[in-house]
């Protein structure tokens, strides 16, 4: 059975850097599944406009 889970609107709670720029880390639980995996697409706070391309990690 597949299963798959939504976070709508994580909120980063940390501020750009004096570049402009945010850093924020990723946990994939050490009880991963063969061929499961995460895809985080991030957007600007208007919820709408995206950043680049989504980051995925497949095991």
């Amino acid at each position: 059975m597949a299963y798959a889970a939504t976070a709508a609107a994580a909120a980063l709670t940390t501020t750009t850097d004096e570049n402009g720029v945010v850093t924020f880390e990723i946990e994939v639980p050490a009880l991963v599944d063969e061929n499961d995996g995460v895809s985080v697409q991030v957007t600007l706070n208007n919820g709408e406009t995206k950043v680049g391309e989504a980051i995925e990690y497949t095991k």
